[in-house]
């Protein structure tokens, strides 16, 4: 069932709420709108499913994002016993987004009470600077991550210092347009664990006394764990450092204290980043089991993937921790391909997302970018095919074989013969994709030889046909699904190309074909000469500025108008005598061939 039909069963009685919550269906992620007239619900149930929207009232729940309109009512409901009732059946405990709209003071109390914890609480660029200052000061502590995108602050009274020393997680307030005073009192009385401020006007000069005092072990107790400072100007290294003992450490520098306690610090052009770090060399899997774990979940994601390759311990160790590989895409560009793999590491019901690149080099190397640069795997056992199906097998995605990769892009390519090793590397894919950015050679060898191996679509981003029935020669490969799109050019198509389709589902945008050879394919089809015909999507998109003329297309072919609800466009319903059926969907310069299987 549906997320929306479930919701639906659970509010019939109690029997059904525990059938729905012993389902033990999730919610991949939950974001909450406050608005003081309905609280916007939206649910997700997975990384590429679809937004189930509702709007909460008190007694009753309006779905959206569909044509009709949907009512649940409960009349003993409150929005608070909605909210409840939702989570509930989920086995939620937690809100992944929270957004606050400007609304009165005193719903703010009752916010808090029926969300009582949030992932991320993000509190409207348009409310006021009063509004905000106070839904953040009675929010706050309900939120693991908290986003105010305005400088809420009074710069004459320190009124930053007051948020500063709240005892929080993790803060950003950034504000591009009114840069944030920060002085070096601000610094010492920090007391919230990761915060990110920008732009900031704090001086090289306050940075250089808040190190000095560190170092001499002022902030003993420090307890942020990460400082992020932006700036709209260039920052002088020099002088954020100057007389200050440190290393060199993949270009950050690396102080070091008498009790043994270090500090990072990554200093660019425009930014400052302060990370207390911990160097010390140890056998990581001499580790007891409970400390071995705790480090696999403290490790950045980056660490965790090259840790995976290491053994097939490693692997397991990295399969059982908090780490999610939700997309893995491969993009040729001349002569390498580029891996890049979508991952999120979960910290409680917080997220991190990181994109990692992998690129194979004409010379069998492998570049693995990490954040501090790329490092070079010469010589290495692993080919591309086999990270492809090693991180498959560490992701959830829902493919049929282990070692099909979801996206494979075409950028470009040069020589042509790349392509081989291309098939070589990636012997399947789900989605093949063949950018406009390709010559029309590349893009027609590039189909020749790799569309084969894409098990759900390809998908070619411009006309590639130059003679007279080169269309057919591709139309007549025994594909699943395939889309043509290039509105600049139109694919011409006549009747003998639609005789020879052998493609289970096929698009063109633009089609440039008459009305006429759309009649006579039908009267052909109608005379049961595709008795074996494959298809069973045909669409063809025509130049905007053509109108498909329906008594043209249908001229001395018996038809039905099927009378269903369409907001646009009417379907029609052909027969023939062998008991097969063809729907045809036409909407001004649209036109959609859907063949059926009747019985005889």
């Amino acid at each position: 069932m549906e997320i929306d039909e479930l919701i639906a069963l659970s509010l019939c009685s109690k029997r059904t709420k525990n059938l729905v919550k012993s389902s033990n269906r999730k919610i991949y992620q939950s974001f909450v709108n406050i608005d003081e007239e309905c609280i916007g619900f939206d649910i997700m149930t997975g990384p590429f499913q679809k937004i189930v929207s509702l709007d909460i009232f008190d007694s009753y729940i309006e779905l959206g994002g569909t044509d009709m309109k949907t009512f649940w009512i409960k009349e003993v409901f409150t929005q608070s016993d909605w909210i409840a009732h939702i989570m509930s059946i989920f086995n939620e405990s937690i809100i992944n987004f929270l957004t606050v709209e400007d609304v009165s003071m005193n719903y703010l109390d009752t916010v808090k009470q029926f969300i009582p914890k949030c992932q991320k609480l993000s509190i409207r660029e348009e409310c006021s600077r009063k509004f905000t200052k106070i839904a953040f000061l009675k929010l706050c502590y309900i939120a693991e991550e908290v986003k105010i995108d305005r400088n809420i602050f009074d710069d004459d009274d320190n009124d930053i210092s007051k948020y500063l020393t709240l005892n929080l997680k993790s803060v950003s307030f950034v504000d591009w347009e009114n840069p944030f005073k920060l002085e070096l009192a601000d610094l010492l009385a920090l007391n919230i664990t990761d915060l990110t401020i920008g732009p900031t006007n704090i001086t090289e000069k306050d940075l250089n006394r808040f190190l000095k005092l560190w170092m001499k072990g002022i902030c003993r107790f420090y307890r942020p764990e990460r400082i992020y400072l932006s700036f709209r100007n260039d920052i002088i290294r020099e002088e954020v450092i100057r007389r200050i003992k440190f290393e060199i450490v993949d270009d950050e520098c690396l102080l070091t204290r008498a009790d043994g306690k270090k500090l990072l610090i990554d200093i660019g052009l425009t930014h400052v980043a302060l990370l207390p770090a911990q160097i010390m060399p140890i056998r990581l899997l001499s580790l007891p089991s409970d400390d071995l774990q705790y480090v696999i979940d403290s490790m950045d994601v980056s660490d965790l993937i090259a840790l995976s390759l290491c053994s097939k311990r490693t692997k397991d160790l990295v399969e059982n921790a908090s780490i999610a590989i939700n997309e893995i895409g491969a993009e040729v560009d001349e002569n390498r391909i580029n891996l890049n793999i979508l991952t999120y590491k979960f910290h409680g019901h917080r997220s991190t997302k990181k994109t990692i690149k992998f690129v194979l080099r004409e010379d069998c190397s492998i570049d693995y970018e990490r954040d501090d640069g790329f490092q070079k795997w010469e010589n290495t056992e692993f080919t591309l095919s086999h990270l492809i199906y090693h991180f498959l097998s560490l992701s959830n995605l829902p493919v049929i074989g282990i070692s099909e990769l979801p996206k494979l892009k075409i950028k470009s390519v040069n020589p042509i013969t790349y392509l081989d090793t291309v098939k070589q590397e990636i012997p399947k894919c789900q989605i093949l994709k063949i950018s406009e950015n390709c010559s029309d050679d590349v893009a027609k060898m590039a189909f020749f030889k790799l569309a084969p191996m894409a098990v759900e679509v390809v998908k070619v981003k411009r006309n590639i046909f130059d003679k007279e029935n080169d269309i057919s020669k591709l139309l007549s490969l025994n594909l699943r699904s395939v889309i043509f799109n290039d509105f600049e050019n139109p694919i011409k198509v006549t009747l003998d190309d639609h005789l020879v389709v052998n493609i289970h589902d096929l698009a063109i945008q633009t089609a440039d074909i008459t009305e006429r050879d759309l009649n006579r394919f039908l009267k052909l089809w109608v005379k049961g000469n595709h008795r074996f015909y494959r298809p069973k999507f045909i669409r063809l998109t025509l130049d905007e500025e053509f109108i498909i003329r329906r008594e043209k297309v249908f001229k001395g072919i018996k038809y039905e108008e099927v009378n269903e609800d369409y907001d646009d466009g009417y379907q029609f319903r052909v027969d023939r005598g062998d008991g097969k059926e063809l729907m045809i969907y036409i909407d001004d310069n649209h036109i959609v061939f859907k063949f059926k299987f009747g019985m005889p």
